[in-house]
C-alpha cells in the first residue's frame, strides 16, 4: 500500500510541470527559452544601455535567467528516457545521451574558436556572433522536438502493435514494482537523506565538469597557443570521454551493476584533478 499522503500518480496532485505538461512540451519550452536568452546575451551591450544596469549587472541577470531556463533540460531528458527504456537498457542509453556533453566540446570548441574570428562582422564582436549562432540550433530544434517527439510508447504509430504493447507493459510493470515498495510525496523525496547524498555527489561531479570546461582552455592557452589551437587542444581529452562514456554505460548494463560504475569514474576524475594541481604547483 502507498504511504499515507502518497498519490496514485505523480501528475494527480503534485503539479510537477514535467509530468503534467509532458516531457516533449517541457523540453521544447526549455530549448526555445534557451535560444531566446542566448540571443539576448548577444544583445548585452544594448540591454545594458537601455536598462541602465551596466554591462556587469546585465550580464549577471541574463546569465541567471539562462541558467534558470536550461535547469530542467537534463532532468527532462533523463525523465523522458525512463518513459521509453526499461531499466536493464538505461545505463547505456543514458551513456549515449551524456556522451553528447564531451562530443559537444570536441565539435563545438574548434567551431567556437573559428566563430570568434568573425569579430567586426556587421559591427558585432566575435563573442556576440558566438551567442547568436549558438541560439539558432536551440530554437530550430525546439520546434522539431515539439512536433516530432512522442511522450510515451503507447502514443506512437511507428511501432508494431505487439512491440508497443510489450514495451508499454514492461515499463508499467517496472513502475508498479517500484510503487509497491513505497510511494513518496514530493516533500518526502526532497528531504530523504539518500536524495540529499546523491545530490551532493552529483554537485561534485557537475562542479568537476564545469571547472574543467571553464579552466582547461585558459591553462592550455597559457602555453602560448593561439585561440583556435587552444580550442583544438582542449577538445582532445573529450574525445577519450566520448568513447569511455559509451563503453562504460554498456558495461554497467552488461554487469547489471550501478554503484561501482558510478564511483570508479568519480574517483579517477578526482585523482586526476589532484594530480594535475600538484603537477602545476611543482612546475
Amino acid at each position: 500500500m502507498p504511504a499515507r499522503g502518497a498519490l496514485e500518480s505523480p501528475s494527480d496532485r503534485h503539479g510537477l510541470l514535467l509530468e503534467r505538461l509532458g516531457a516533449r512540451t517541457w523540453i521544447a519550452r526549455i530549448m526555445l527559452s534557451w535560444g531566446i536568452l542566448s540571443v539576448l546575451m548577444a544583445c548585452l551591450p544594448w540591454i545594458s544601455r537601455v536598462s541602465g544596469l551596466g554591462n556587469e549587472n546585465s550580464f549577471y541577470l541574463l546569465r541567471v535567467l539562462l541558467g534558470a531556463a536550461e535547469a530542467g533540460f537534463f532532468p527532462g531528458i533523463i525523465f523522458y528516457l525512463t518513459l521509453w527504456f526499461p531499466a536493464e537498457y538505461r545505463a547505456r542509453i543514458v551513456g549515449y545521451f551524456m556522451a553528447a556533453i564531451p562530443l559537444s566540446t570536441v565539435i563545438g570548441a574548434p567551431v567556437s574558436g573559428l566563430l570568434l574570428y568573425l569579430h567586426g562582422g556587421f559591427g558585432l564582436a566575435g563573442w556576440q556572433w558566438l551567442f547568436l549562432i549558438e541560439a539558432i540550433p536551440a530554437i530550430v530544434l525546439a520546434v522539431v522536438v515539439f512536433f516530432y517527439l512522442t511522450d510515451r510508447p503507447q502514443d506512437v504509430d511507428w511501432l508494431a502493435n505487439d512491440e508497443r504493447e510489450w514495451l508499454s507493459q514492461r515499463l508499467l510493470a517496472e513502475r508498479r514494482s517500484r510503487e509497491a515498495v513505497r510511494m513518496y510525496t514530493v516533500a518526502e523525496v526532497l528531504f530523504d537523506r539518500r536524495v540529499i547524498a546523491l545530490s551532493l555527489i552529483y554537485f561534485g561531479a557537475v562542479a568537476t565538469n564545469y571547472g574543467l570546461s571553464f579552466l582547461l582552455p585558459q591553462i592550455v592557452k597559457a602555453f602560448g597557443l593561439n585561440t583556435f589551437l587552444t580550442t583544438l587542444v582542449s577538445a582532445v581529452p573529450y574525445v577519450v570521454g566520448v568513447i569511455a562514456m559509451i563503453w562504460w554505460g554498456r558495461r554497467s548494463d552488461w554487469a547489471a551493476e550501478r554503484p561501482y560504475h558510478a564511483a570508479i569514474p568519480l574517483f579517477i576524475a578526482s585523482a586526476g584533478l589532484v594530480g594535475a594541481a600538484f603537477w602545476v604547483i611543482q612546475a
